[in-house]
């Protein structure tokens, strides 16, 4: 199972995306392997056109939810903490990606560099999809 973040679906999306990135993503839904989870579907449906939120619907039907839990906002609540005490400032919705991957022990494919800051400053083993080159 692969957690796909906002900043990959959002390329996938994209009328003239890398097409590196679509065919990455196509190949995980094919393989029954993307998964999102609800702070994702947000960020996506919330910046939508109703034709684009079709689109993001029809193709998250093929795809695996992970629930976001009250366990995930604790966890996303430490997380956050963690970063601080690093003097490390990441997005909220990042970290909400981040606690979903590692309470369920998944990977993640993304287009953003507080990924890989996050991982290299708390050093907690956030599994990183091999990236493409951004």
């Amino acid at each position: 199972m692969i957690l796909i973040d906002t900043s990959a679906w959002i390329e996938f999306f994209r009328k003239h995306g890398r097409p590196d990135i679509k065919s990455r993503i196509a190949s995980y839904i094919e393989m029954e392997k993307a998964s999102y989870t609800c702070p994702v579907l947000f960020e996506l449906l919330s910046g939508a056109s109703p034709k684009e939120a079709e689109d993001i619907r029809n193709v998250f039907s093929f795809c695996s939810r992970i629930i976001f839990s009250v366990e995930h906002w604790e966890y996303a609540a430490e997380l956050k903490a963690v970063c601080r005490s690093k003097g490390l400032s990441i997005p909220n919705d990042d970290l909400f990606v981040c606690s979903a991957a590692l309470k369920n022990n998944i990977g993640i494919f993304h287009l953003d560099r507080h990924f890989e800051l996050f991982t290299e400053k708390t050093k907690l083993p956030l599994k990183i999809e091999k990236q493409l080159v951004i």
